[in-house]
């Protein structure tokens, strides 16, 4: 693969240390897109495209493209924030559980990992397994038609990184 996703940047800041910043107090997700989360029976289709219910939802496979994103570290270290930036990078949340990722909408996806709801009941956040990376949990922040915001909170200790991706401008197969 010609490119880091957004997984594997998180699998190397996992796996290179925890940089920590100073506590001030301050809400950990302020700053970070949120939007709309389609009901309950609608979300399987907004993330994927498809879905038995997802009514003007289920248009066809689901290509998310990377928008922006970010770290943050917190903690009682160094305080340091580091911008995600992939260019013409999308994912593809298959209903079938997996998920794909390609370089431009025209590349070849290449497989990701897999996906399911940290709670079939809720469906308030994904997780995802990824190469070391098993039941990494991301919180939607927003999930519809148009986007898709998700965040990740990692702990060790006093530090703790947060990490946050916005996807946009859907296309489909």
């Amino acid at each position: 693969m010609k490119y880091l996703s957004f997984l594997f940047i998180l699998a190397l800041s996992l796996f290179a240390g925890f940089g920590c910043g100073s506590d001030d107090n301050n809400d950990p997700y302020e700053g970070i897109p949120t939007g709309e989360i389609v009901e309950l029976d609608l979300r399987d289709a907004a993330l994927s495209g498809s879905g038995s219910s997802g009514g003007r939802f289920a248009v066809g496979q689901k290509w998310w493209k990377h928008q922006n994103g970010q770290f943050r570290y917190n903690g009682t270290c160094s305080e340091e924030t580091k911008d995600i930036s992939l260019s013409d990078i999308y994912y593809g949340f298959y209903s079938s559980n997996q998920f794909f990722i390609k370089e431009g909408l025209n590349g070849d996806p290449e497989l990701g990992g897999s996906w399911q709801w940290e709670d079939t009941n809720t469906k308030e956040a994904l997780l995802i397994n990824y190469s070391d990376l098993r039941g990494l949990e991301l919180k939607l922040r927003a999930l519809n038609n148009d986007k898709l915001v998700y965040l990740s909170e990692v702990a060790v200790g006093e530090c703790t990184t947060l990490i946050w991706e916005e996807l946009g401008e859907p296309q489909t197969e």
